[in-house]
C-alpha cells in the first residue's frame, strides 16, 4: 500500500492519538468472562447471551425484520417481563436444543449477538463492522494485491483476513474509517448503479478503483470466517476500534452493508 499523502497522514496521526486507551477501563466483562452480560434495566438484571437469545424467541422477535438497537432492546425487556427472569432460564435449556436447521432460532442468536456487541463497553454502543468499513481496512492492509477469482480462496483464510482487517484498521481514525465505509457501499453497494466516488478524502486514501473492488467482494464474504474490531460510538462523542468482535452463533452471513445501531 502506498503512503498517505503529507497533509492527509499528520491529520491521521493526530486523531488516532485520541484513540488509545479510551476503551481498556470500559469493558463490560467480568474476570473470567468471554462475553459480557445484555443488561435490561427495566427489569433489574443482566441475561447472557444465550438467555437474551431464548427470551427473545419466546417474544417471536424473529418477526422484527431489521430492528435497531433501541427495538431489540425492548423486545429483550418485553420476553424477560412476560416470562420471568426464572422462567427465561427454565427454557433455556429445551431453546439450546434447538437445531440451527429452524430460522427462527438462528435469527434470535444472531439478535442477541447484536446485543451481545452493542453493550460491550459501558457509556458506549458498538457495533460489528460493515462490509464497506471491512473493505476499507483490507485496501488500506499490506494484503497483496489479488486477482477476481482469489476472493474465495481468501475469504476461507480466516487468520490472514483477520490480520489484515486489523492491520488497515490502525491506519486511520475509527470516525473516518466509518466516513469511508459508508462511501465504499455508496459506490459498490448496488453494482447495477456504480457511481464515481465524489470525496476528496476517498479519492486520496483509496485512488485504485480496481483494489476498491476486490477488497469490498472480499469484505462481503461471509463474516463469521473474517473477525474484525468493533465499532464503537462513545456517549461523550466521537468513535473508537474496540476489541475483535467474536463469531456470530450459527451458520455464516454475509457482512451488512449499512450499520444498525
Amino acid at each position: 500500500m502506498s503512503e498517505f499523502p503529507q497533509g492527509v497522514r499528520e491529520v491521521f496521526a493526530q486523531l488516532r492519538g485520541t484513540e488509545v486507551g479510551r476503551l481498556l477501563a470500559a469493558d463490560r466483562r467480568r474476570d473470567g468472562q468471554e462475553l459480557p452480560t445484555i443488561p435490561v434495566p427495566e427489569v433489574g438484571v443482566e441475561l447472557t447471551r444465550a438467555e437474551a437469545a431464548c427470551a427473545l424467541f419466546e417474544s417471536s422477535a424473529d418477526e422484527l425484520g431489521n430492528p435497531d438497537t433501541d427495538t431489540l432492546s425492548a423486545a429483550l425487556c418485553g420476553g424477560v417481563r412476560s416470562l420471568g427472569v426464572e422462567g427465561v432460564r427454565a427454557e433455556l435449556g429445551t431453546f439450546c436444543g434447538l437445531g440451527h436447521e429452524f430460522w427462527e432460532v438462528v435469527q434470535c442468536w444472531r439478535w442477541a449477538h447484536r446485543l451481545t456487541l452493542a453493550y460491550w463497553y459501558a457509556g458506549a454502543r458498538s457495533r460489528a463492522m460493515t462490509a464497506g468499513e471491512v473493505a476499507v481496512c483490507l485496501y488500506l492492509s499490506d494484503l497483496r494485491r489479488c486477482q477476481q477469482e482469489d476472493v474465495s480462496f481468501l475469504s476461507a483464510r480466516s487468520l490472514l483476513v483477520s490480520q489484515c482487517i486489523r492491520q488497515g484498521a490502525e491506519r486511520v481514525p475509527a470516525e473516518t474509517l466509518v466516513g469511508l465505509g459508508e462511501s465504499v457501499v455508496a459506490e459498490l453497494g448496488a453494482p447495477a448503479k456504480p457511481r464515481e466516488p465524489v470525496s476528496w478524502l476517498y479519492r486520496q486514501v483509496m485512488p485504485d478503483f480496481r483494489r476498491r473492488r476486490l477488497c469490498f467482494a472480499l469484505a462481503h464474504a461471509h463474516s463469521a470466517h473474517q473477525p474484525a474490531p468493533l465499532v464503537v460510538r462513545l456517549d461523550d462523542g466521537g468513535y473508537a476500534l474496540g476489541t475483535r468482535a467474536p463469531r456470530e452463533p450459527g451458520p455464516a452471513f454475509y457482512r451488512p452493508l449499512h450499520a444498525r445501531w
